[in-house]
């Protein structure tokens, strides 16, 4: 049992007095039974305080639960409002996870928007434990962890978000070789929402928000196959699409981890809540351009993502001037006018092999699309 950091003392008690003072500096350890511990604790506040307290304490009780109540009551007419939606909702992923997973299994979450009010976590009910202030990257390792301490005895539960499986997916591989049966669920909005959440409530005036343009945090286009990442590495599993498939294949992947003692993933494409959740929009890098070669230079130049990598003999110097010869823009390019002009701004590498960086800068009507080497003179 541990106080707060506000307060005085802080009690550990239990049992085994190796692990006493192994997280926190203690004031008090008391090796003991901890259920008449706890009871006979309890008896003791009650003499302690007077009358009028004790049974202030009955009277915030009853608030948490009313408000517990209020919580469940709303995200029980949540799942209710989307059962028959197309994509699944969050809340209905979790309403299937409550009736599915048993009370006795093990949950490590890596989603800060996957919802848990209806899942029975606490006492005698499920372990759970989570990520703190935001970080992602934890969760493979985390449940791979929480499987070799309990053992086949109970069930462990991955839940995360595809955001987060971006930092840990090599962690399959280790599942596999070791085979260490964790039920692995991705929930897939292709986004990372939380971050829109948080700029929403954090600077509502940003730029970001008032144009719903959000950069970095559409994660499709190209999709991941999360499933095929999983198989890859020598892990099972298989994507739901539809609420119609959900329950039956958490069922199955319970199987797989429970009787077959293998390690599984179900990939749930999931609907996005929230600020921004209709915006697929990411930045566009397609934009090309060739260069003319000098006759200086070795080779062709490499036309991807605005970087001309040219080779120059070793005891060359890079050229004074290049020349624009065409542009081409991808898809909307040809609707939204000609692309600007690209202006070189350095050379980076050894001398055997520069590249040379540019960037787009606004091309002013007539402007020369001759440019210099930044650093070379003219």
């Amino acid at each position: 049992m541990h106080g707060s950091v506000n307060e005085p003392y802080v009690i550990q008690i239990g049992p085994n007095p190796l692990l006493m003072g192994r997280h926190y500096p203690l004031d008090i350890a008391a090796q003991c039974e901890l259920p008449d511990t706890l009871t006979d604790i309890s008896g003791a506040l009650t003499r302690v305080h007077g009358s009028d307290r004790t049974a202030a304490w009955a009277r915030q009780r009853a608030k948490v639960r009313a408000y517990a109540k209020l919580l469940i009551d709303r995200e029980e007419n949540l799942v209710r409002e989307h059962e028959h939606d197309p994509v699944v909702h969050p809340a209905l992923l979790e309403a299937q996870l409550a009736n599915v997973l048993p009370r006795n299994t093990v949950m490590v979450q890596e989603s800060s928007t996957a919802r848990t009010t209806l899942l029975p976590f606490g006492h005698q009910g499920m372990d759970w434990t989570r990520s703190g202030g935001g970080s992602l990257g934890f969760g493979v390792g985390a449940a791979i962890g929480a499987k070799i301490a309990v053992g086949r005895e109970r069930p462990v539960v991955l839940h995360l978000g595809d955001g987060a499986l971006g930092y840990s997916a090599s962690g399959f591989w280790t599942m596999a070789r070791y085979n260490t049966a964790i039920l692995t669920i991705v929930s897939n909005n292709e986004s990372y929402q939380v971050v829109r959440h948080n700029w929403a409530r954090e600077m509502p005036d940003s730029k970001m928000i008032r144009e719903g343009k959000y950069p970095g945090l559409w994660l499709s286009a190209p999709a991941t196959d999360y499933v095929g990442l999983a198989r890859s590495q020598g892990v099972d599993g298989e994507a739901v699409t539809t609420v119609k498939d959900l329950e039956p294949a958490l069922r199955r992947g319970m199987d797989k981890i429970t009787r077959e003692n293998r390690p599984y993933l179900i990939e749930v494409s999931v609907a996005r809540e929230g600020i921004g959740a209709d915006s697929t929009w990411y930045q566009d890098r397609s934009s090309r351009a060739t260069i003319r070669a000098h006759p200086q230079l070795v080779g062709a130049p490499d036309r991807t993502l605005n970087v001309q990598r040219v080779r120059l003999a070793s005891h060359q110097a890079p050229p004074r001037s290049w020349t624009l010869l065409s542009r081409s823009r991808a898809s909307e390019g040809d609707r939204r006018g000609p692309p600007p002009s690209l202006s070189r701004v350095g050379w980076a590498g050894e001398a055997g092999a520069r590249t040379a960086v540019t960037r787009h800068v606004p091309r002013a009507p007539g402007a020369e699309s001759a440019r210099r080497p930044a650093g070379q003179p003219g």
